[in-house]
């Protein structure tokens, strides 16, 4: 019986751009487990999740819940499961003769090595948004304007920083990407991923969002060839090692 992930439709190839439904597809793909993708528009996402029994991943400001992408059913178990690591954690339970994302142990650091990589790349939001939102389709874009701009206070058009301060917010990205450099250089004997040889859950998550930071500024972008070089090019060459997993069925 075949998976089913839900994932928001985007005007590139495969039309997947998510990277938080990327680090499920990325999960997915590298344990080999068969899945097909049921593409939903953001508008339909409370309603329908909600309907069909999802469990809410975060609130709105107004208290309310919040459903979203990525999210999984599994009809071997009848599980309706929403957020990538519980996906991650529940594929590893479910699955355990697939590779594990999760090491024994590692469950925590994990968790943590991914806060850090979160923090580390919180600048790129104000750049991201307004190039990510044009490769919606039109109804998507909408939605998302009218969250973005509530949530920021400001038009799309406008979140970018500009000047000297687009400058310092940049170097900021560089240098919070920097430090997981640190991190990846003590392992650069034994291998390419955070934990030497293996793809983990930490290898995972940064593949996920560098793969929508490509995909929204767009390969040949100045912000993209900046990504992909920084650190000896540390993160390109790490994306690379995932062109095998980047299956869109």
């Amino acid at each position: 019986m075949t998976i089913t992930l839900y994932d928001i439709p985007a005007q590139v190839p495969g039309k997947a751009i998510s990277s938080n439904t990327w680090k499920a597809r990325f999960s997915l793909n590298y344990k080999g487990i068969p899945y097909k993708t049921e593409w939903i528009g953001v508008d339909e996402i409370q309603s329908r999740f909600k309907e069909l029994g999802f469990n809410p991943t975060r609130k709105f400001a107004d208290g309310s819940d919040m459903y979203t992408v990525p999210a999984i059913h599994d009809p071997s178990t009848g599980v309706y499961l929403a957020d990538s690591f519980l996906i991650a954690q529940y594929l590893d339970k479910t699955y355990p003769d697939t590779p594990r994302l999760l090491p024994d142990g590692m469950t925590g650091l994990q968790a943590a090595f991914e806060d850090q990589f979160m923090s580390a790349i919180a600048p790129v939001t104000q750049f991201i948004q307004y190039p990510l939102s044009q490769k919606l389709y039109p109804k998507d874009q909408e939605a998302i304007r009218r969250r973005v701009e509530s949530g920021f206070g400001k038009s799309l058009e406008e979140l970018a920083p500009k000047g000297e301060v687009a400058l310092r917010e940049w170097d900021k990205l560089r240098d919070g990407l920097g430090k997981l450099d640190g991190f990846y250089a003590k392992m650069d004997d034994k291998g390419p991923f955070i934990l030497g040889e293996k793809i983990s859950w930490g290898d995972i998550v940064l593949a996920g969002h560098f793969t929508w930071m490509k995909l929204a500024f767009g390969e040949g972008s100045q912000q993209w060839k900046d990504i992909s070089s920084w650190h000896g090019g540390r993160w390109g060459k790490l994306l690379k090692l995932f062109d095998a997993y980047t299956a869109v069925p």
